[in-house]
This record gives structure tokens, sequence and C-alpha cells, in this order.
């Protein structure tokens, strides 16, 4: 199969996925513009703050806390801001997401020991999250709290990667949900570290939906094609 026939992975990095130019669509190669850099940055600095907004406002019903609307203004605006800088710990996640799998991809070339070492990494991932705090934090009656956190990440995660492999293909559920975990643990350990569950949820979830949101518009942004789906990229759809 040659260079240009050969189908794309919607997770490989550097002349496929990764490059930010122009030159790469003259080439025939698939890249991620700077045009459509900038729309995935931009829509997920808004969907980092909205979800934090939407999130603080849903966790002050439960407080029973009775504030002002001026007090309430403030704290929302905080929340905004607050979700921007979630939105860029995500960003960041994500691209040195992408840098990982490129890597992988270089020195796992078989594709089921990618897949079975990125299960391994999910695995020990939710294992640690649940057993670290578990030790940490474990007070005879909370252990339904201590779990609620892995399973909000793995529902996430399961979720996100069934709608990935709906839109592109199965291949691409595993990398996801390994992104979904492992990463969104990384860019939360700020927060996992403590025992309180309402400053965990109110970084973690709006740091999901911006990770979520991220995978799932790579492939649109980049123009590869899925495999099945009937899709080309329009240079190579020419050829």
């Amino acid at each position: 199969m040659s260079q240009r026939e050969r189908p794309v992975d919607d997770f490989t990095l550097c002349s496929e996925v990764g490059t930010i130019d122009g030159d790469s669509q003259q080439k025939g190669e698939v890249g991620l513009t700077a045009r459509n850099w900038l729309f995935l940055f931009s829509t997920t600095l808004l969907w980092g703050a909205v979800s934090s907004v939407a999130v603080g406002a849903f966790l002050f019903l439960f407080s029973h806390e009775v504030i002002g609307w001026r007090d309430w203004l403030v704290g929302s605006a905080w929340n905004f801001g607050a979700g921007l800088m979630f939105s860029i710990a995500s960003q960041m996640g994500f691209f040195a997401y992408l840098f990982v799998r490129q890597i992988l991809q270089s020195w796992l070339r078989p594709l089921w020991l990618q897949n079975g070492t990125q299960l391994i990494l999910i695995g020990i991932t939710l294992i640690d999250l649940f057993y670290l705090r578990f030790r940490s934090f474990y007070s005879g009656e909370n252990l339904a709290a201590l779990s609620s956190v892995p399973l909000l990440l793995l529902v996430a995660a399961l979720l996100v990667a069934a709608w990935k492999a709906r839109l592109t293909n199965a291949t691409a559920c595993i990398p996801s949900i390994f992104y979904m975990v492992v990463f969104s643990v990384i860019e939360s350990l700020p927060v996992l570290v403590q025992p309180n569950h309402v400053t965990i949820y109110f970084m973690l979830i709006p740091l999901l939906v911006c990770n979520g949101w991220q995978i799932l518009q790579l492939h649109r942004l980049t123009g590869s094609a899925p495999s099945g789906r009937g899709r080309e990229h329009p240079r190579l759809a020419s050829n």
C-alpha cells in the first residue's frame, strides 16, 4: 500500500496529525492547520469555562447556603476564570498525549502491543487512584465516595470512547479510554490528593468535558479518514 493510499490513524502525530502548518496540505498529508488549532483552542476554552460555571452552580444548589445575587455573580465569575485555567491544563495534556502516542507507535509497532500497554496503564491508574485515596482518606463510612471518582472517570471514558468509535472506527476506542483516564488523572492531581470531593468534582468534570471535546473533534479538524465510513481526505480523493 502506497503512502498516499494508506488509511490515516486519527491519533498519529507528526506528518499526519500533528503538523500545524499549511505545507502539509499541499503535500497531500493530513495536518492540523493553524486555523483549526485556533478553533480547537477557543472552543475548548469555552467548554471549560461554561462547564465550570455549571458545575459550580450545581454544587452550590446542594450546599444549602444562602447568599446574595452579587456574591453569586462574583462566584460565577471566579468559576468562569477557573474553567479557563482548567481548559488550558486540558489542552496541555492533550498535546502531550499526542506526543506520547507517537512514541508508543514508534516503539511498539504491533497494534495489539500498543493496546495491551494502554489497557495495563489504564488498570494501574484506576486501581492506584482508588487504593491510594483509600489508604489516605478512608474513615470507615466513605467507601462509596472514594469509589465515585474512579467510577466517574471510567464511565466518562467509556462514553467518549464509544462515541469516538462511532464517529471514526473501533481502533480509536482504547486510545480514547487511555487518554480520558490516564491524562485526566494527571491533569487533576492537584485536587486528587485531598479528601474534599466537592473540589475534586469542580475540577475533574470540566477537565473531562474539555478532554472529551478535543478527542471527539480531532479527526474532523485534521481531516483524517475513518476507515469503513466512506470518507476521504479531499487531497487523497482527488488522486
